[in-house]
């Protein structure tokens, strides 16, 4: 029996995705990724500025109003991989869940490290309403996942 994060899973995708063949040439420092249907809304990869973070990548989603920086940290003992803000006005302690995919929705564990492939898919289940309850404009992003796009 699929759990309820699996169902909810494979019907955001297949609203939202079409399979992409880019990951294997796509390195994870130069990935950019769009959710369908809203180009203006993207998630970039970078390499991070950020010494204290476990991860050399940084994280940019940029929205029609502003741009929203991010560095990853993982947990202790069962590895999960996690965005935190990196603005001035961010919200103290304020981490939301990364979770990375194949094409075919199987989880993809990455380092998020510069020079490893950037996985296909990427799924950020609170972005959209820690944005918006962000920022003074009332912004959001759409949910679904972001989709990597040619390098």
């Amino acid at each position: 029996m699929k759990s309820l994060l699996q169902l909810t899973v494979s019907a955001v995708f297949s609203i939202n995705c079409v399979g992409n063949s880019n990951a294997a040439t796509c390195k994870m420092d130069k990935a950019i990724y769009e959710i369908r249907g809203a180009a203006e809304f993207r998630l970039t990869l970078s390499k991070s500025t950020k010494p204290e973070s476990l991860s050399n990548i940084a994280i940019t989603v940029t929205t029609p109003f502003r741009s929203y920086d991010f560095f990853i940290t993982y947990s202790n003992g069962y590895v999960r991989s996690f965005l935190s803000p990196e603005w001035p006005d961010a919200p103290d302690n304020a981490t939301m869940l990364l979770l990375a995919f194949n094409e075919d929705l199987s989880a993809a564990y990455t380092d998020f490290k510069i020079g490893e492939p950037a996985p296909p898919l990427l799924l950020v289940p609170d972005l959209g309403p820690f944005i918006y309850y962000d920022s003074n404009h009332g912004s959001s992003v759409p949910d679904g996942f972001w989709r990597l796009q040619p390098c």
